[in-house]
C-alpha cells in the first residue's frame, strides 16, 4: 500500500492527487477479480519495496493490461521499471497471451520511452476536456 501510494503521487495528472485509504486500495486493487496476483511484480532492495508493475485481465477479451509501473524516486534511471515491465511481458507470454495493452500519461517521457522500447505501439486516443464552471456574479 505504501509503495503504491508513493508511486501514484508522481504520476502526472491534470488534477491534484487525492490519497486513498488502505480499505479503498484493498477493495479496488488487491481484491479486484481482474488483478492477476501472480502477475503482480515488485522490486526489492535491502528488504525495501522500491518498484512495482502488475497485470490485469480484460473482461472483454484474452488481452492483458498493465497497471501502474513505477519506481521510487531515488531508484529511478537504473533500469528497474524496464526490468519489471519485461518480467510482466515474460509472464504474459508464458500464459499464452497474445496482446498486452498499457496506458501512459502523455507527458511522462521516461515511461513513454520504456513502452516504445518494449514494442508497445501508440493507438488512436481520446482527448479529455475539463470545464470548470464558475458562478456568474452580477
Amino acid at each position: 500500500f505504501e509503495l503504491d501510494a508513493a508511486l501514484v503521487q508522481d504520476v502526472p495528472h491534470p488534477e491534484p492527487h487525492t490519497p486513498i485509504s488502505y480499505e479503498f486500495f484493498n477493495e479496488n486493487l488487491l481484491q479486484n477479480p481482474n488483478l492477476l496476483p501472480d502477475g503482480f511484480f515488485v522490486a526489492l532492495h535491502n528488504g525495501r519495496y522500491v518498484g512495482m508493475s502488475n497485470l490485469w485481465r480484460s473482461q472483454a477479451s484474452a488481452d492483458l493490461y498493465t497497471g501502474l509501473t513505477g519506481v521510487c524516486r531515488e531508484y529511478r534511471r537504473q533500469g528497474i521499471a524496464l526490468a519489471l515491465k519485461l518480467r510482466a511481458i515474460t509472464y504474459a507470454k508464458a500464459r499464452g497471451t497474445q496482446i498486452i495493452k498499457t496506458s501512459n500519461e502523455s507527458n511522462n517521457r521516461p515511461m513513454l520511452s520504456i513502452n516504445e522500447q518494449l514494442g508497445f505501439v501508440k493507438q488512436p486516443i481520446w482527448i479529455s476536456f475539463l470545464n470548470v464552471l464558475r458562478e456568474e456574479r452580477e
